[in-house]
């Protein structure tokens, strides 16, 4: 499954491949008009310098999408302050509780498989209560911030009504 990232990345290369096709095909057109002609220089030039122009456009918009979200929204779910919970529409929101519940799974899972790993005797004591102590820690931050969501979420609820 892809991403929303992923897709508006592929969405802004289709404009890209088809540019590049009219672009050949304009060149091929104007060069395949009458053989004894030539193309003016200057015709080539503005249509080169075009296609440039639109070609970096496009490239600064993905690089500035890039930027947003690799820098801007990839903050940790846990670090994000409750102004900027409040800031988040329905969807966010939704989509936001949706990761911490997938990350608190994931953390369960890891303290299942050490601790079937300690008693298969292919973990010992100390290395076990060291993941589990750290991981608790996460689980209860996890929760936490589930909850001051599930909280927020209800809270926009009964204002609707």
């Amino acid at each position: 499954m892809k991403s929303k990232i992923e897709e508006k990345y592929i969405s802004l290369f289709l404009p890209i491949s088809i540019l590049i096709v009219i672009f050949i095909a304009l060149l091929v057109s104007l060069n395949m008009g009458d053989l004894d002609s030539t193309l003016d220089p200057y015709i080539l030039l503005s249509i080169i310098l075009l296609f440039l122009f639109i070609v970096l456009v496009i490239v600064i918009t993905i690089i500035y999408l890039m930027f947003t979200s690799v820098f801007l929204h990839k903050r940790d779910v846990l670090e994000m302050e409750p102004e900027d919970i409040r800031k988040m529409n329905d969807a966010e929101l939704f989509d936001l509780l949706h990761k911490l519940k997938i990350k608190k799974e994931k953390i369960e899972y890891m303290l299942k498989i050490a601790k079937s790993k300690y008693h298969k005797r292919e973990m010992d004591e100390k290395s076990l209560q060291e993941i589990t102590k750290d991981n608790q820690e996460k689980l209860l931050q996890i929760e936490m911030k589930m909850k001051e969501l599930d909280d927020h979420i209800n809270k926009l609820g009964s204002d609707t009504r």
